[in-house]
């Protein structure tokens, strides 16, 4: 059997029979999966580029089809079709942080997909998997070494201050709305998001936090 192609994949992804895509996908992006770093030794960055050249317009593909039609799909009864889209989100996002080292990007560009995937939990009333995620950005985030100061100093420069400033505001907001959503079910949900004040916890990050917040949230 031929393996499928980059166009073919794309099509089924679309497609109202996207059943069995994740194995298809699984299969397809095998070379970028099994590229993981150890402590011992890191992929070579010109493997690296080799593949990203290969598959990141499939991966562009993917996350960009993905986040729309997830929302659509959880209000049809389709669970089961649901829960494999989303075992394909999560390995086109892993795909592309196996490679962003080698992307000409935004700073964060790949933080910033995560959080599109914890909107796409959010909307799908995914809750408890949009907490996770949104918890496990905030948790890459962190600058041990920086005195425990998570968010840079925005007035003294620094590529992306400001773009990590509104990432970790965006997630923050969102942690909460899943908190209060969770509310009625588990009354114990607020207090996962105290787990933030084991990232969040500096005076130095919270008057930054003030600075970008939304006026509604400030």
């Amino acid at each position: 059997m031929a393996a499928p192609s980059e166009s073919s994949l794309i099509s089924k992804l679309q497609s109202s029979d996207s059943s069995g895509i994740h194995a298809l996908v699984s299969d397809y992006l095998r070379p970028l999966a099994d590229l993981k770093a150890t402590k011992k030794s890191k992929p070579d960055p010109t493997l690296i580029r080799s593949l990203a050249k290969r598959f990141l317009s499939f991966l562009n593909s993917s996350l960009s089809i993905l986040p729309k039609r997830l929302p659509e799909l959880s209000k049809s009864n389709d669970a089961v079709l649901l829960l494999e889209l989303l075992r394909v989100y999560r390995l086109c996002l892993d795909c592309l942080d196996t490679v962003a080292s080698q992307l000409a990007s935004k700073p964060f560009s790949v933080e910033f997909q995560r959080l599109r995937f914890m909107h796409c939990l959010e909307s799908c009333a995914l809750f408890a998997e949009a907490e996770v995620e949104g918890l496990g950005v905030l948790e890459r985030l962190r600058q041990p070494k920086r005195k425990g100061k998570l968010l840079p100093e925005i007035d003294k420069g620094g590529g992306g201050s400001k773009d990590l400033c509104s990432l970790i505001v965006d997630i923050a907001v969102s942690l909460v709305r899943c908190a209060s959503a969770g509310l009625a079910k588990e009354d114990g949900d607020f207090k996962k998001i105290g787990g933030l004040n084991a990232i969040l916890y500096s005076e130095h990050d919270l008057s930054i936090l003030v600075r970008v917040l939304p006026p509604s949230l400030a």
